[in-house]
């Protein structure tokens, strides 16, 4: 069975709003979240509760794979207002909204622990888009430079998990203990 384009966006979307309504009732019945290390085993670093991130990026691909909506993306004024929406939501989000690592955990809003790491990857995705549309200035995100430190940058993410592990191994055996200093 085919689905439309439109079928499987709406499914996406559909399952992202799931996934905050489950994110919301879990921080009110269950999560009790006392220090940073709470808020990434708690919540981001679970799969379930960072399966907003990865659909994001599944819906942009369902939007440009559907030839209509391909057509439709590519129009100037939509590349343009995708690019610039995105790019206006990430600089508030990053630069206007007190990190929660900055915060006292009792001052973490419902904000940062359910929607901003979902707005981040939303702002990602229209940024995503316009580039796709081919905004002006697309070219300059095609240039040797900006490859070279995605590049890098793709493959730190790879790999940066084993990396860490590792040099928590050493740093361990170093200092000659094991680390846990809770």
């Amino acid at each position: 069975m085919r689905f439309k384009a439109s079928e499987k966006c709406a499914a996406i979307i559909g399952i992202m709003f799931t996934l905050l309504a489950i994110k919301i009732f879990l921080i009110y019945s269950f999560i009790d979240i006392e220090n940073d290390f709470d808020f990434f085993t708690q919540l981001r670093s679970p799969f379930h509760m960072a399966l907003d991130s990865l659909l994001t990026g599944v819906l942009c691909q369902f939007l440009w794979a559907d030839q209509n909506i391909r057509n439709f993306l590519k129009k100037k004024w939509v590349a343009r207002s995708l690019f610039a929406g995105g790019t206006l939501l990430f600089v508030y989000l990053t630069a206007f909204t007190e990190p929660y690592f900055l915060k006292e955990m009792k001052d973490i809003t419902l904000f940062l622990k359910v929607f901003y790491f979902t707005l981040i990857s939303m702002a990602f995705a229209g940024m995503l888009l316009g580039l796709l549309g081919q905004v002006e200035g697309y070219r300059l995100f095609e240039g040797r430079l900006l490859r070279g430190i995605a590049i890098i940058s793709y493959s730190l993410y790879l790999i940066h998990a084993f990396l860490t592990t590792k040099a928590l191994q050493v740093t361990e055996f170093l200092i000659g203990h094991d680390g846990n200093v809770l």
